[in-house]
């Protein structure tokens, strides 16, 4: 069985085309197996593959960002190299899967975490479990808590604040993040998808 550790990044951002192989070598049981938690997935890639398949550190201050500027993405190094490598996933819908709104991060602790196994934080610095590399997150963005099979979402005092199917929610309370669920991180938006649902839609677009 192939490990999944391998194609996650510190950051626990997983590349496109690392998974997409991944998921071609291995069955759904092994799949699901290794994976216990939902994912974050990019809006664009949700909305382009995910949505119907199944039937169904940087050092400045957080920018406040504008509406004109929400096409623009920052990009790793990594990515950078990779920005002009587009997919065709099929004749309808053709996406980069390099940029922001495209990533695909899985919910895990960092190794040799002391906080809580079941939160997990979010933000921009890289000491969060999960990075994402955007001026308009907060170093120290949000946590989703896992809760008795539930999981719950929490704005830190973040600058841009954050969206749960386009509702705001107040800083420092608690929301349900149900799955197939919406939530902004300022400009950046995610779609909180089950491990089955992404299996199945990267199962069956082409290579």
């Amino acid at each position: 069985m192939a490990d999944l550790k391998n194609i996650i990044t510190s950051g626990s951002r997983i590349m496109y085309d690392n998974l997409k192989n991944h998921i071609d070598h291995t069955s759904m049981t092994e799949f699901t197996s290794q994976i216990t938690h939902p994912f974050l997935v990019g809006k664009e890639l949700y909305e382009g593959e995910i949505k119907h398949s199944d039937d169904g550190e940087v050092a400045q201050d957080t920018m406040k960002f504008n509406a004109a500027d929400i096409r623009k993405e920052l990009l790793t190094e990594q990515e950078k190299t990779r920005a002009s490598f587009i997919i065709e996933s099929d004749k309808k819908f053709s996406v980069s899967k390099t940029g922001i709104s495209s990533a695909i991060f899985i919910l895990r602790k960092k190794d040799f975490s002391e906080d809580a196994s079941n939160v997990f934080t979010i933000g921009r610095n890289a000491n969060n479990d999960i990075v994402i590399p955007d001026y308009s997150i907060s170093k120290f963005h949000a946590t989703i808590t896992m809760f008795h099979g539930r999981y719950f979402i929490e704005d830190l005092g973040s600058t841009n604040g954050i969206k749960v199917n386009d509702n705001q929610i107040g800083v420092n309370t608690k929301v349900q993040l149900s799955l197939n669920a919406s939530v902004a991180f300022g400009r950046i938006v995610f779609f909180f998808s089950p491990q089955l649902k992404l299996y199945r839609a990267l199962k069956t677009v082409k290579s």
